[in-house]
């Protein structure tokens, strides 16, 4: 036995086509604050205030200002897929 503490489990984040235009269409300060956010999400992807969309069943909610993130999460691979990032304004309509 090891008195060292357990590394805490770190997911992988990946980029649909659609959330990585979706990056690059927002200023550079705002996309380089939700990368650091997305960063701290994922070792925990259900902490934060996410919450999970009600019209969208298993799409979780991360807010970053005046902005969302629309993820999945999958458990098995440890993966967090970014579907969507956009002004809370016009991301529900997509």
């Amino acid at each position: 036995m090891t008195d060292e503490p357990d590394e805490p489990v770190k997911y992988r984040t990946v980029f649909t086509p659609a959330a990585r235009d979706d990056l690059r269409k927002i200023d550079r300060a705002t996309a380089l604050t939700i990368l650091h956010k997305l960063t701290e999400l994922e070792t925990d992807p259900y902490g934060f205030a996410t919450t999970e969309l009600v019209s969208r069943p298993g799409v979780r909610r991360l807010r970053i200002g005046n902005y969302r993130v629309f993820y999945t999460v999958e458990n098995g691979k440890l993966t967090i897929w970014i579907l969507a990032i956009g002004h809370r304004s016009t991301v529900y309509d997509s």
